[in-house]
């Protein structure tokens, strides 16, 4: 086998085999990097609606807990009375104010 007929061979082969290989595995990693991407997207998705999901049911249970734990006629009621004490405390300090000196 002379050196001329070796390079015609590797040549052949090269063009023949490998590079319809190599365009093969191109298309693979470019087939399987699209694949991974859309799942990737999807995963995304999947948990921005997940943290949404559970942000609404927070804000919901906070609701909740505010009317059920802290009702506002009982608010009311809590400030009608701290409102009345602080006005006696007020007539008192005025009273105490008032009065000659000895």
């Amino acid at each position: 086998m002379t050196q001329a007929q070796f390079d015609l061979d590797l040549t052949t082969w090269l063009t023949a085999i490998m590079l319809p290989v190599l365009g093969a595995l191109f298309w693979m990693i470019q087939g399987v990097k699209r694949d991974l991407q859309q799942r990737l997207d999807e995963l995304a998705t999947s948990r921005l609606e997940s943290l949404l999901s559970v942000r609404d049911d927070l804000t919901t249970h906070k609701l909740d807990v505010a009317r059920g734990y802290a009702p506002l006629h009982a608010i009311r009621d809590i400030d009608r009375r701290l409102s009345m004490q602080l006005v006696r405390i007020e007539e008192k300090l005025e009273r105490l104010g008032a009065r000659p000196a000895p």
